[in-house]
């Protein structure tokens, strides 16, 4: 099978597509070609990463005034036209779009083609150019039920983020603990904002690792590469708490009892399918709050609690923290309220879907 995806712009959207990507790729007779733009973060990182890839120049329009959507415009419709040419080169089996504003003219122009069309939704409110898509697409993959109501019943699936199938891979390793000279057998709280992390959670963080220093849990912190230095200047530390400026966020993930992060759409995939309970810290910083509407899904499910940044303080951390780790039963429900709301098998049944849709299977 031969497959077109378009990703690209956060890795909200690059991820969970390099992960249907990889299950495609399982099978040596299938390929993909990935299009997005040629000025963003997928230019680098999708070819680094050993894709075939087509980059278009193109904008998205979202929160512009009207004068200001006059050459993104001009731009999408030049790169309709661009892409009907790249889909009659590639002949695809079919077309998969994950959102952003890249896969607007690379949907519609497989369309006008009549080549299958999907789209896949990670969020838990749809964003504006899958809700743009989803009328035009054959099928629409959704990650949270809360965005069924954002798109046509009769094409919509729940099928969950492709990124869950790659989580749920991640072997159990105590050596992750171990090698930062922490104890495999005592519980273990990972605190993590991302890779850029978060300049007020770092400065809220160092009063809360002074104030839990010693507690019988232990506590990984990850500051961010750029946040590092400021946050651990002149810190007192506990022997159960460590601060680092990334992480093997995953890897970490498997041997943890909790896990502190942002609500995006990978980190509440991988969070679900590994059964990790949570304190989600949505990010107020993204287009339509999607991160609150991600922590409130989980919450709903009750695998995880939401800390919104308006409210956050050390002492309202430290009493979750606590109020958490020091009740193995909580723990336990909210763990297997994770377990029930992740999808581990996503990437494998998107890609069974895919070929019940593609040109090469009718």
């Amino acid at each position: 099978m031969r497959v077109c995806i378009a990703a690209g712009g956060t890795g909200g959207h690059i991820y969970p597509a390099t992960a249907l990507a990889k299950e495609i790729l399982k099978d040596p007779d299938s390929e993909v070609l990935f299009v997005g733009t040629t000025t963003r973060m997928e230019a680098k990182l999708l070819p680094e990463a050993g894709f075939p890839y087509f980059g278009i120049e193109v904008q998205g329009v979202a929160n512009r005034r009207l004068l200001g959507k006059v050459l993104p415009l001009a731009q999408i419709a030049k790169a309709y036209f661009v892409m009907k040419k790249k889909l009659k080169e590639y002949r695809p089996d079919i077309v998969v779009g994950f959102g952003n504003y890249i896969s607007v003219p690379v949907i519609l122009a497989a369309k006008s083609l009549k080549i299958p069309t999907m789209i896949h939704e990670q969020n838990s409110v749809a964003g504006k150019a899958n809700l743009y898509l989803g009328k035009a697409a054959d099928k629409v993959v959704i990650s949270q039920e809360d965005s069924a109501k954002d798109f046509p019943k009769t094409k919509t699936v729940l099928l969950g983020n492709p990124r869950a199938s790659e989580a749920v891979q991640v072997p159990y390793d105590e050596k992750v603990l171990t090698d930062l000279g922490l104890d495999p057998k005592k519980k273990t709280v990972l605190i993590v904002m991302g890779s850029l992390g978060s300049e007020s959670v770092n400065e809220t963080m160092r009063t809360v690792l002074e104030d839990l220093a010693g507690r019988d849990y232990q506590i990984v912190f990850a500051t961010g590469r750029e946040g590092y230095e400021d946050t651990v200047r002149g810190l007192n530390l506990g022997d159960n708490e460590r601060v680092l400026p990334y992480v093997d966020q995953l890897a970490l993930m498997r041997v943890c009892e909790l896990i502190v992060s942002r609500a995006g759409a990978t980190s509440t995939a991988e969070i679900a399918a590994m059964g990790i309970p949570a304190i989600l810290v949505p990010s107020p910083y993204v287009p339509n709050n999607h991160q609150h509407y991600n922590a409130l899904s989980m919450v709903k499910r009750g695998c995880a609690m939401e800390l919104e940044e308006k409210d956050l303080s050390a002492k309202k951390l430290e009493d979750l923290l606590d109020e958490a780790m020091n009740d193995p039963e909580k723990l336990s429900a909210m763990r297997k309220a994770a377990e029930g709301a992740g999808y581990p098998n996503a990437a494998g049944d998107i890609l069974d879907l895919m070929k019940q849709m593609s040109r090469k299977d009718k």
